[in-house]
């Protein structure tokens, strides 16, 4: 385990099962994982978890592993209690996964977002029709995601499909199995799972998958899958399993046609209906507030009239002379100190 699991701020657990025979791809995985900062959890089985008749390194043990992923990804859903990111384990970090949040999606969060290799195609229905690669396969912890990861459980231990590769019948129930129409899916770019040949050259690796097997691996199993006839279904008020705001947002997402989850993009808007009228009260008229009288100040005493005849002319400021009254000589009669009263003959030029 990544040392950033003990962290209360995660978002998603990364996930993977693996054997003793690859503990170093484990260890790398888990190494750029504490790089990167991802929570990441790797649980090894034993060599003899399937008995003696199948050991580590047959056929039989590594499809009964590859058959075990969607049912591991529920036991781990349901220990972590976090939406949770199926890893191989020959995978290494060379990014923050943005996409595994929440909050990435323009449109909102997604049920289920898986790397599709037809993802990148021109043609349209191309482009929407699944080519699951399951390298790195991310459910959130919604009624949907888990309700699609028991019927995958349940596939895989169908008939033959316990031989046959499983993002193969991922495939099959989504496009067959009618799950398109019952999750919000997101395609992943190229850059969560750059793998050679076409996937490699030009790609700025988020998650990068190991250039090397196991000597003896000969690829995917031939083996078809097939899909389980459905003995019986449920009828679920999704509403039920939601909050106030989740049900609100999926009765948005509903309403708009061209959201993504739309079945067909290019059909006719569906009709909205419009909101029942509100009834509005009638204002009630308020009356004006009176304004408060504002007290006029009361006018204080008068003083004295600086230019009174009667007033101090001593006092060091200088007063014009009153109508009349002829003005005193220069230098004399101001009635300032003897430094404020030079003499009239001191050299400074004075107008008459």
């Amino acid at each position: 385990m990544s040392v950033w699991c003990k962290s209360s701020q995660i978002e998603f657990v990364g996930v993977s099962l693996f054997s003793p025979a690859y503990q170093e791809k484990a260890r790398r995985l888990l190494g750029s994982c504490n790089l990167k900062g991802v929570c990441c959890k790797a649980t090894m089985v034993s060599s003899d978890l399937m008995g003696a008749s199948t050991p580590e390194g047959s056929e039989q043990f590594r499809y009964r592993m590859i058959a075990l992923k969607p049912l591991f990804l529920l036991d781990q859903m349901e220990k972590t209690l976090e939406p949770v990111v199926f890893l191989d384990v020959d995978l290494e970090f060379h990014q923050f996964p943005e996409l595994f949040l929440d909050s990435s999606w323009p449109e909102g969060p997604r049920d289920v977002a898986l790397f599709n290799f037809w993802a990148n195609e021109t043609n349209l229905t191309n482009r929407h029709t699944p080519n699951i690669g399951s390298a790195v396969a991310y459910f959130n912890k919604t009624f949907c995601a888990k309700k699609l990861l028991t019927a995958w459980a349940e596939a895989m231990q169908y008939s033959t499909n316990s031989q046959a590769p499983d993002d193969q019948v991922l495939d099959k129930l989504l496009k067959e199995g009618g799950w398109l129409e019952r999750v919000s899916l997101g395609w992943l770019p190229s850059s969560y799972l750059r793998l050679m040949p076409s996937y490699y050259r030009g790609v700025k690796a988020v998650i990068d998958h190991d250039h090397g097997s196991v000597p003896g691996i000969d690829g995917h199993s031939r083996v078809k899958p097939k899909l389980p006839p459905t003995v019986w279904t449920e009828p679920v008020n999704e509403a039920g399993y939601m909050d106030a705001a989740a049900a609100a947002a999926a009765a948005a997402s509903a309403a708009d046609p061209y959201s993504v989850g739309a079945d067909n993009p290019n059909a006719a808007p569906v009709p909205v209906q419009a909101p029942a009228p509100v009834a509005v009260p009638a204002p009630v008229a308020v009356p004006a507030p009176v304004p408060e009288p504002v007290p006029l100040p009361v006018p204080g005493p008068v003083g004295p009239d600086p230019y009174a005849a009667t007033a101090d002319r001593t006092d060091g400021l200088y007063m014009p002379p009153l109508p009349g009254e002829a003005g005193a000589a220069a230098g004399q009669g101001t009635g300032r100190s003897a430094e404020f009263n030079p003499p009239a003959d001191d050299g400074l030029y004075r107008p008459t």
